[in-house]
């Protein structure tokens, strides 16, 4: 749906997995094999790397922890689109930091995706929104502390 409107863009898969045949295959099937890129399993610096040149972070998850890659990317200034599923909801609010698209809902993932690429407005907020949360709540010297209060807890007699 996404490649009808937006011809020039590209999607880029980074990671392996047993479903990358059948994702190869669909994208053949569907006529836009040309405008899929599977970069496999890339090492933690290169992912960083691919980040810088994208546009927007998607990953509609079924189920997720912490959601690490998410806070990797606000952190680099993509604007972010996810599921509101498992730890991801501690941090991405809708219209705030992110997007939520609805589980398993492939057109509702391609309006999401063209809402960024269409307005400029939203696009900015969420960049500004999701990189500011990091900074203020994810950084090494914030949680470090918080970890140790917690080990100092548990290890108390």
């Amino acid at each position: 749906e996404v490649y009808k409107k937006f011809p020039d863009a590209k999607l880029h898969i980074v990671g392996g997995g047993e479903l990358r045949v059948n994702l190869e295959g669909l994208a053949h099937e569907l006529g836009v094999e040309h405008a899929v890129v599977f970069l496999g399993e890339v090492p933690h610096e290169e992912v960083l790397q691919y980040q810088e040149k994208a546009g927007v972070f998607v990953r509609p998850s079924r189920s997720e922890g912490l959601g690490t890659a998410f806070l990797e990317a606000m952190a680099q200034g993509l604007p972010v689109i996810g599921t509101p599923v498992g730890g991801i909801l501690d941090f991405l609010k809708d219209g705030e930091t992110g997007l939520f698209c609805k589980v398993d809902d492939p057109h509702d993932l391609a309006l999401k995706i063209e809402k960024l690429f269409t307005n400029e407005a939203l696009y900015e907020k969420l960049q500004n929104n999701g990189r500011h949360l990091v900074e203020e709540r994810y950084q090494w010297n914030t949680i470090a502390p918080q970890m140790k209060t917690i080990f100092d807890h548990l290890c108390a007699p």
